[in-house]
């Protein structure tokens, strides 16, 4: 009886991987999307560029950003893409504030896709790992 439960694991493993390697993930290395955090009510804009990304975060539904980060991008392959902080910067009623930006470095893997949206799981340098899906807009 145990034996038939790891081949079953076996078998789902090797589908799923399978799976994940069929994905394309062309589509997103340009454009624009977005990740909706409902825990802190808050949102992020990402427009992506060849090797560039910038993401706007957005606290409250307001009209001006809160943060604006910029990243170098290197593709790694189809799905997934090393994120280089270049850029931190805060807008504060007097104006902008720039950040160090010490040398946070973003493994980004997307682990599915759709027409809408996709999932990316993001391993930081600093240890940090959390998965989000992003909205594609078009």
């Amino acid at each position: 009886m145990r034996n038939i439960y790891y081949y079953i694991v076996i078998l789902i493993c090797i589908s799923v991987s399978t799976n994940a390697q069929n994905i394309s993930c062309y589509h997103l290395h340009n454009g624009r999307f977005k990740i909706i955090d409902s825990v802190h009510k808050s949102f992020v804009l990402i427009e992506r560029k060849d090797s560039v990304e910038k993401q706007y975060i957005y606290k409250n539904d307001t009209s001006q950003y809160d943060m604006k980060l910029l990243f170098k991008i290197e593709w790694q392959n189809d799905c997934t893409y090393k994120a280089y902080l270049v850029e931190n910067i805060i807008h504060t009623k007097r104006g902008d504030k720039y950040i160090p930006t010490g040398k946070r470095v973003l493994t980004n893997r997307i682990m599915l896709t759709d027409n809408n949206s996709y999932v990316v799981y993001t391993d930081m340098n600093t240890g940090v790992k959390f998965a989000n899906r992003v909205l594609i807009i078009k």
